[in-house]
C-alpha cells in the first residue's frame, strides 16, 4: 500500500508542511545548590540563567524545579511566593503562597519542592537574555531556605515558531 501525503508518496516528503514550528533551537540549564535564605516578604534571587536567542521571533520556554526548606519555632505555617524575570522585566508573579508547609501549630523543619513553567513569547532580541527566579518568605517567625541540602534547577529552551 502506498501512502500519499499532499499528493506525494511518503518517500518524497522531505519536511513538515509550511507553518509547522516547535523545533527546539537550543536548551540551556543551570543548577544552584547554594543556600538562599528569606525571613520576610522581600524578594531575592534564587537562580539565574543566560541564553542568547538565535532568532528574535522565537519563543523561550522557562522551566524550573525549586527546592526549599521552611522552618519555624513559633508554630506558624511557612510558605513562599516567586517571580520570573527577563532581565529587569517581571514576566510572572505567583502572588501569595505558591507552596506551603502547614505546621498545625507545631514547630516545623520540613523540605519540599515545586515546579513551574512559563512561555516567553515577547523577547524580540538576539542579544543575551538573563532569566531569573526570585523567591521570598510569606510568613513571619521562621525562614525559607532555598537549596538547603538540595538544589534548584532552571532550564530555558529556545523554540522556533
Amino acid at each position: 500500500m502506498l501512502i500519499k501525503i499532499n499528493n506525494n508518496s511518503l518517500s518524497a516528503v522531505t519536511g513538515l508542511p509550511a507553518g509547522v514550528g516547535g523545533k527546539v533551537l537550543q536548551c540551556v540549564s543551570s543548577i544552584n545548590a547554594t543556600n538562599v535564605t528569606f525571613s520576610n516578604a522581600t524578594y531575592g534571587d534564587v537562580i539565574t540563567i543566560n541564553i542568547t536567542p538565535s532568532k528574535s521571533t522565537s519563543d523561550i520556554l522557562i522551566q524550573a524545579n525549586l527546592m526549599y526548606k521552611g522552618n519555624s519555632t513559633t508554630g506558624q505555617d511557612q510558605g513562599t511566593a516567586f517571580k520570573i524575570f527577563r532581565d529587569s522585566t517581571e514576566l510572572f508573579a505567583s502572588g501569595g503562597y505558591q507552596s506551603l508547609i502547614y505546621s498545625n501549630g507545631a514547630n516545623i523543619d520540613n523540605k519540599t519542592n515545586f515546579s513551574t513553567a512559563y512561555l516567553d513569547t515577547a523577547h524580540n532580541t538576539t542579544s543575551q537574555i538573563t532569566y531569573k527566579i526570585q523567591g521570598n518568605s510569606q510568613t513571619g517567625g521562621g525562614s525559607i531556605v532555598y537549596n538547603d541540602t538540595g538544589e534548584s534547577t532552571l532550564w530555558v529552551m529556545e523554540i522556533d515558531q
